[in-house]
């Protein structure tokens, strides 16, 4: 089922699943918005006659009736703009949908529709703090061919077809790595592949191995926060970075090199996409929603809900995604509020829960303890709206190791837990006085 790769040469791995089937909306200080010349909060045909006389040099705008007077964002006011307004007045195009930042990456770079067959390159990084041994990398590449097979899977409920394969590389980093440096690993990678760029690797790849693209996914060995490079320019090359210590952002970072944005920031991005999109992949669910399948090849044309949403969201500025991915990357301690009502106040890295904080559930539950890559991990006291306490060892996210649970009813049980449920050695003390200790195992009593 697998090969290495040596010496430049990369043997591609099917998997043996095959699946059948630029211009922010605007808004000015006065409230005005893309299109609308004059000021009013309407678009009609005022603003389009407006413009066509300025393009005939016959009227003058005012500066913000300019601003709001470049339809298809390419820097000029011309002839293109007034067709566009004129054709949104008459309602056969939608300016707001159309020009709206999130589909701004739709269709560019190398990686540019997520179909046919599609080579993912492995490229496993060792530092000089962490490094690969045979274990850990087998257990790697085993999660990672469960998670190309989900992607396979979210193909085929959109009738898509698509093949994954997938290479392998080795690269040493002199360095330490840290997040969202992946950008100086590139030149190395393509160097040792004989190319002057990443960008020429991933064409070559294309060509030779006779896929429609070869993503990059460089692996490491620690624990990170997942992220994915999209340049989606002429020259852009795409590739991410995911961690060991979670593999499971694949899809969701994957999607990303497609064009695909994130659906959980800023706020009201967020708020529209619980609405229209509940269990999108681009959010905290599962689905590939409408508007994540449009952009990435899954769907020729958009669907009412994708309009709606897009339309609720065409306000947002390019200003507003910036400064909500400065909150998302905010390393210090601060406050995170989630789009499901949680709240987190603590210590981030890169915008993720590390070191000491307080987890607060909508719900009333509370954890307080210590945390990694955005998880419980460590020691910490879980504590649940029904009086239950947990107080010990958490292990990425779950009750795993020595540890006292309380119950509400008076019940306590001092021992071993292993994914939240009692195992190993422990001593369980019943509120009436009674107690029975020895071994349980994932939750049942076996004996003394």
């Amino acid at each position: 089922m697998k090969r290495r790769a040596f010496r430049g040469v990369v043997t591609a791995i099917l998997l043996t699943v095959l699946i059948a089937g630029a211009l922010p909306f605007r808004a000015a200080a006065s409230g005005a918005f893309l299109g609308d010349l004059n000021g009013d909060g309407r678009l009609n045909t005022l603003d389009y006659a407006m413009l066509k006389r300025h393009v005939m040099q016959t009227y003058q705008l005012s500066p913000q009736g300019m601003e709001m007077a470049d339809i298809n964002g390419d820097g000029r006011i011309d002839a293109v703009d007034y067709a566009l307004l004129k054709l949104h007045v008459m309602g056969r195009y939608d300016i707001h949908v159309e020009n709206h930042l999130l589909l701004q990456d739709k269709d560019g770079g190398n990686c540019e529709r997520l179909q046919g067959k599609v080579c993912v390159f492995l490229v496993f990084v060792s530092d000089s703090e962490s490094t690969w041994d045979a274990s850990a990398r087998e257990k790697a590449e085993a999660r990672l061919r469960e998670e190309m097979l989900r992607m396979n899977g979210l193909a085929r409920e959109n009738a898509v077809d698509l093949t994954l394969y997938y290479g392998e590389w080795d690269l040493t980093v002199d360095a330490e790595v840290e997040a969202f440096t992946a950008d100086t690993w590139t030149a190395p990678v393509a160097a040792a592949m004989g190319f002057g760029s990443l960008h020429q690797m991933q064409l070559a790849l294309e060509r030779d191995w006779a896929v429609a693209s070869a993503p990059v996914v460089f692996v490491v060995n620690k624990a990170g926060r997942a992220a994915a490079y999209s340049h989606h320019s002429a020259e852009g090359a795409e590739f991410l970075t995911l961690y060991s210590s979670d593999l499971s952002p694949f899809c969701h970072e994957l999607l990303h090199l497609y064009g695909a944005k994130d659906l959980y920031f800023p706020a009201e991005v967020s708020a529209a996409a619980a609405a229209y999109f509940p269990d999108s992949i681009m959010a905290t669910g599962k689905r590939v929603d409408e508007l994540t399948a449009y952009t990435v090849g899954w769907r020729d044309t958009l669907t009412d809900q994708a309009k709606a949403f897009l339309r609720d969201t065409a306000h947002l500025t390019r200003e507003d995604f910036d400064r909500a991915m400065q909150e998302e990357q905010f390393t210090g301690f601060g406050t995170k509020v989630y789009a499901n009502g949680d709240k987190y106040v603590g210590y981030l890295e890169y915008g993720v829960p590390a070191g000491e904080g307080e987890y607060f559930f909508a719900a009333g539950t509370v954890y307080r303890g210590s945390f990694e890559n955005g998880t419980f991990h460590g020691q910490g006291v879980m504590t649940w709206t029904n009086g239950d306490v947990y107080e010990g060892a958490f292990l990425r996210g779950a009750r795993t190791g020595q540890g006292v649970y309380r119950w509400h009813n008076g019940d306590v049980y001092e021992g071993g837990f292993l994914e939240g449920k009692l195992h190993g050695q422990g001593r369980y003390v019943y509120a009436s006085g009674a107690e029975r200790s020895g071994v349980w195992s994932y939750g049942v009593y076996q004996g003394a």
